[in-house]
């Protein structure tokens, strides 16, 4: 139509129906003698305003010349004061327009000039918009109303029939529903085109399970490229052709360019064929005639259906055809098109590839945002986006159902949406070969890959009973389909659920086995057996877990028989690429460790092969090379015992993880190899303790809820051996993580590059048996004979008393430490009662010192009281203060209660509660101050009660008259507290200093007695009593120095200490040939240890002692000590004063000592400020190190 108006005058029939009147059903014509009309007097008036929006909103669907609507918009919300319109928008000749509806049964003239009198909008043209149809009085009203026009029921009607008929259906459907739509018009059946807006609604149905909901992520040139094919600018192409592997995303790509398009285009109607749909005389008549994109998903599924369509482009001006294919199925589409005299000009072609490994990441964090889905399963469906985003939609929508809750690699329902995409792999030949042999040669492929086939395609040819012509156009028929692919020259199956299912069918009929795994392993287990016992291992798992029968049984039996046969770096191999089987094959691998852990620990430092381990042959050297050879081949590294040994742990624990019946067994296992383990746990997370502590005992992460109480249960049987001295720790630090009352959860984000934690509480009901079992049996250790391991249990007591602390920001509230008051109060009570059985000072010093935080600062009143309590009687053991002083020297004197009587409980209560409420009316700075001056205080009082203790002990120590009693005491104590804590330094500076001050006459017999005695702690402190000697009487002190060579090593290097910590070089020529003869001791370490005292030698004469350093071969880490000390920690200041000879030999040292240490580059650069040539010439041969 043109002109002015939407729609021409006419008399209508008045709607029989009143205002307000119940709806007719929504799939009934009205009655009367107009059923070609709109039932739009069924409707209510919110559903009458709802229709007159979609249908002006489609209006702007309307081809040229028509006069229509080309914007839309509802003008405020229901409710609102609205003037006198519901809906503004615009014309396509730029008029501004309004709507104003009314859903009524007649419509008087008053009624029209009231509602003209109540629009106060300004618009170049208005509608009145009635749901019945206008008398004639009515229009006779309307007609006096300048830029005023009447839509009723038969103008509303025409508007729909100026709309293209998907358009027309769109409408209906929304409003009536399809079945009243296909009678009004007269087109039953299904539809053969859809809109683009109901195609797009299918695809984003959230009740899909593949659907378009999810971010578009990437394409980013592909959909360039097909915005570009689409655009009608220029010689744009007739037809589109985009291909791509089935689940690669082509149809998500065609969505978003077509949607972009028919925004930008809204005359010509995007028409998209109906899935399973043929093109029929019918369908065709539901095209518009008029310029329209066509489009056909999944064109390559039956190529001779597009015939009709490229006819109807070729006599239809403006008609594009877009179509999707997989590239098996585009040849023939493309020559569809040429046959059908389309020149080649006129056809594009959009590819669509892979997703690069971040984009997929993008992808799948973007799904599973809310998830919380574990980094392992972001990254494995990361890993198949990739080539197929579908399978990560997918799974990410079964999660979200809940209907994903069994391992990825077997659920069943992921598995039945995913290979519906694939029927036709099991439906019939390709490329003139039988499905069966085609599904085996996938086997294959989904056995060995991703692999570089070049060389194993005649292999593959023989297996697979295929000519290799054959093979090869079977492989790019594979390509085409997108079931195989190549990338960085590996080729593989996609998706991995379609290989799985693949691979099973081939090794297993319902509960029989087929043998094809053997076949697999006879052919290709010698190059590749690393990947055939990872993949037959996870099949064997997955057939088992559907009821399957095993198929992995016999090539274990061959694996396990090559692994008998390995040497220490054939196992060091083998352990290193074995991980898999943990988690699939968790038994027979826990079989195969414990095996070779036996072997390890009955040899002391080879593992011999076994040349008749196999059961046949001789061993001799003529036998021809089996697979099994070829096999053995596979594990070759250089490696010793203890490598072995350390490749174990992680497997382990994964093992236990996959199996928690095997926990017992994989526990024994990581202690005896823990027990022997000298390494840093923190520095290896492969390290069997960090296995336990994070794997196995980790409260957030428990595999079992079992696994607590079985693990205490473990330890206490390790407790009933006898204890070891060579073992490196106890056994009791696997209950730490099992006391803790917080823990973390790591989650790493990938696209992110994020390492984030979430802080948790533990619940103090749900730990409390676990922890009174761990509590009884640390209690038992505690009040043991063995001081190591009642150290340790206190240790873990004292830990079981620390409060949450809330981390990484979380805030703990004293509700939820004085959960736990219950549990400290018990955990006090096994401390009190280890206390007062153990008979070691060094256990009870120790508890005093696990609970002196707890009885001074507890929130809980009842564990403060009771801690105050216990360490105030503590603190009355006058005996055991030398073991406090020697245990905490650095203490600085924690302040003792001796003699101070404890407050009783309804005291600290009433301490508190003042407290309390002093606290709203003290200011910041006040108590800053106050806080300040406290501190001060206590420091001062710590010094002076600690200087007192220092004395008390000397004291009691000289009281013993005789230097070799003092000698014993300390001795006695130290190894004590030696055994106890093995890692703890020992300082007896103090006691030294203070004896020699008031009893220097002891001081030379208690040094004849450490040096007459063993081996031992004292050792370490002895060069400070060596430097007392000799500052009270040097003369005697030389005199037993000059049988330097006849003490034995500790001594020896005691003395060498003396030089470096004292200086003795200054004090005269005998001490300087006494250090030269230390410098020539036998021994590397005490050798060093005289080096190390040349400090004053190298700051007298640099060139001089230089060349003794080197010529003695010092150690470079004694070099760099030297050197720090000769410049007094000031390498800047001392470099610059160098002349050149000196800086020369400085520098060889630095160069023996390496450049990394801090004061080593402060001194060169103070040489440099006055000798940069000597330091560049000492520079030049590391430029290429330094420069990378």
């Amino acid at each position: 139509m043109t002109g002015r108006k939407l729609v021409a005058d006419g008399e209508l029939r008045p709607s029989a129906s009143g205002d307000g009147g119940a709806e007719h059903p929504s799939g009934d014509l009205l009655p009367g003698k107009d059923p070609e009309l709109l039932p739009t007097p069924s409707l209510s008036w919110e559903r009458f305003e709802d229709f007159t929006e979609r249908l002006l909103s489609a209006h702007r669907f309307c081809a040229e010349p028509l006069r229509h609507v080309v914007r839309v918009e509802r003008w405020g919300r229901r409710g609102d004061n609205q003037d006198g319109i519901d809906f503004e928008g615009s014309l396509c000749d730029g008029a501004s327009a309004s709507w104003q509806c009314k859903r009524q049964d007649t419509l008087t003239p008053r009624q029209v000039r009231a509602a003209v009198k109540a629009c106060t909008f300004q618009a170049e043209v208005h509608y009145l918009v009635f749901s019945g149809e206008a008398s004639r009085n009515a229009r006779n009203e309307m007609a006096k109303h300048p830029k005023w026009e009447l839509l009723d029921r038969r103008g509303l009607s025409r508007l729909l029939n100026d709309l293209p008929l998907h358009k027309q259906r769109d409408v209906l459907d929304a409003t009536w529903g399809a079945a009243f739509r296909k009678r009004f018009l007269e087109v039953p059946g299904e539809d053969a085109f859809l809109s683009l807006e109901t195609f797009v609604a299918d695809r984003r149905d959230p009740g899909t399970m593949l659907n378009d909901l999810g971010p578009h992520v990437g394409r980013e040139a592909e959909l360039q490229a097909l915005s570009t094919a689409l655009h009608r600018h220029g010689d744009w192409p007739a037809v589109v052709v985009v291909t791509g592997p089935g689940g690669r995303g082509k149809t998500r790509l065609l969505v978003e360019a077509l949607i972009q398009f028919q925004e930008e285009n809204r005359q010509v109607p995007v028409l998209c064929l109906s899935p399973g749909r043929g093109v029929d005389a019918a369908a065709l008549a539901e095209l518009p005639h008029t310029p329209a994109v066509v489009v056909i998903d999944d064109a390559h599924q039956e190529p001779a259906a597009i015939a009709p369509l490229l006819q109807y482009a070729r006599e239809v001006d403006g008609t594009q055809l877009v179509l999707s294919s997989r590239p098996s199925g585009t040849d023939a589409l493309r020559r569809r098109i040429i046959n059908a005299r389309y020149p080649l000009s006129r056809i594009a072609t959009v590819e669509v590839g892979e997703l690069k490994k971040s984009q997929a990441r993008e992808l799948v964090d973007s799904l599973t945002e809310d998830l919380g889905l574990a980094v392992a399963a972001r990254e494995y469906f990361a890993g198949q986006a990739v080539h197929s985003p579908h399978v990560a939609v997918i799974a990410v929508g079964l999660i979200r159902r809940g209907e994903l809750t069994t391992p990825v690699v077997v659920d069943i329902g992921l598995r039945e949406q995913v290979l519906a995409r694939y029927e036709e792999l099991a439906a019939g030949e390709i490329d003139g070969v039988a499905a069966p042999t085609v599904r085996r040669l996938l086997a294959v492929y989904a056995a060995l890959g991703p692999i570089d086939d070049e060389d194993l395609r005649p292999a593959f040819a023989d297996f697979c009973g295929l000519t290799r012509t054959a093979l090869l156009r079977l492989r790019q028929g594979l390509h085409d389909r997108g079931v195989l692919v190549t990338s960085s020259g590996l080729t593989r199956v996609v998706p991995d659920v379609l290989a799985d299912d693949i691979l099973e069918k081939e090794a297993a009929v319902g509960s029989d086995a087929t043998n094809f795994a053997e076949e697999l392993w006879n052919v290709f287990g010698g190059a590749h057996s690393q990947r055939l016992v990872i993949a037959l291992g996870e099949l064997d798992w997955r057939l088992a877990r559907q009821g399957g029968p095993r198929v992995f049984d016999a090539v274990w039996e061959m694996v396990r028989s090559e692994l008998r046969r390995a040497d220490h770096a054939g196992l060091d191999s083998a352990l290193g690429r074995l991980d898999g089987l943990a988690v699939t094959q968790p038994h027979a691998l826990v079989a195969a460790l414990e095996d070779i852990r036996a072997r390890l620990d009955d040899t002391e430092s080879t593992i011999t092969p076994d040349p008749d381990a196999d059961g046949d042959g001789d061993g001799s050297e003529d036998a021809p090379p089996s697979v099994a050879d070829e096999y053995l081949q596979w594990w070759g590294r250089p490696a010793n015992a203890e490598t072995v040994r350390q490749r174990m742990p992680p497997l382990y624990g994964q093992c236990a993880r996959s199996s928690p019946e095997l926990l017992e067994t994989v526990l024994d296992a990581l202690w005896a190899l823990r027990r022997s383990d000298v390494r840093p746990t923190h520095q290896y997370p492969g390290h069997a303790e960090r296995v336990i502590v994070d794997r196995l005992a980790n409260l957030e992460d428990l595999i079992d809820a079992s696994f607590p109480e079985r693990i205490v249960d473990r330890v206490r049987r390790w407790l009933a051996e006898p204890p070891d001295d060579a073992d490196v720790t106890t056994p009791l630090f696997v209950l730490r993580p099992l006391l803790a009352k917080e823990c973390e959860r790591h989650q790493y984000v990938e696209s992110s590059r994020q390492l984030t934690f979430t802080p948790l509480l533990v619940s103090a009901s749900w730990a409390r048996p676990i922890r009174d079992g761990i509590r009884a049996l640390l209690l038992e250790q505690a009040s043991g004979a063995d001081v190591r391991r009642a150290a340790t249990a206190v240790d873990l007591l004292g830990e079981a008393l620390r409060p949450p602390m809330g981390r990484f920001g979380q805030e703990v509230g004293d509700e939820e430490v004085l959960a736990w008051e219950a549990d400290d109060l018990a955990t006090l009570d096994a401390l009190k009662r280890a206390a007062e059985a153990t008979r070691s000072p060094v256990v009870r010093r120790m508890i005093r010192r696990a609970i002196a935080w707890i009885a001074m600062g507890a929130p809980s009143l009842p564990v403060r009281h009771a801690a105050l309590t216990l360490l105030t009687a503590l603190d009355e053991l006058e005996d055991d203060d030398v073991v406090e002083l020697l245990l905490h020297p650095q203490n600085h004197g924690e302040l003792l209660r001796r003699g101070v009587p404890v407050p009783t409980l309804d005291e600290l209560r009433a301490t508190e509660a003042a407290r309390v409420e002093r606290e709203p009316g003290v200011s910041d700075d006040q108590r800053a101050a106050t806080l300040s001056a406290r501190t001060s205080d206590r420091l001062e009082r710590r010094k002076e009660a600690h200087d007192v203790l220092v004395e008390q002990v000397v004291r009691e120590l000289v009281d013993h008259g005789d230097p070799s009693d003092v000698a014993a005491a300390l001795d006695k104590i130290c190894r004590e507290i030696r055994r106890a804590i093995p890692d703890k330094p020992l300082s007896l500076w103090d006691v030294w200093r203070h004896l020699s001050t008031v009893r220097p006459d002891l001081v030379p017999g208690i040094v004849l007695a450490i040096a007459a005695g063993e081996p031992g702690p004292l050792d370490e402190n002895l060069d400070q009593l060596l430097h007392a000697w000799v500052e009270v009487d040097e003369t005697r002190a030389i005199a037993w120095l000059e049988s330097l060579e006849r003490q034995r090593a500790g001594v020896r290097s005691a003395v060498g200490n003396a030089f470096a910590n004292y200086g003795w070089t200054d004090r005269g020529d005998t001490f300087v040939d006494l250090h030269r003869r230390g410098t020539q001791d036998p021994d590397p370490d005490v050798q060093n240890r005289f080096l190390a005292g040349s400090a004053q030698l190298l700051a007298n004469n640099p060139p001089g002692t230089v060349a003794d350093l080197l010529a003695a071969n010092i150690a470079p880490s004694t070099a760099s000590r030297v050197l720090e000390l000769a410049c007094r920690y000031d390498g800047a200041s001392w470099g610059a004063q160098l002349h050149e000879a000196d800086a020369r030999a400085v520098l060889n040292l630095v160069e023996h000592a390496g450049w990394t240490d801090y004061t080593v580059q402060q001194l060169v650069s103070g040489i440099a400020k006055v000798h940069p040539r000597l330091v560049l010439d000492q520079l030049v041969p590391h430029q290429g190190r330094l420069t990378r």
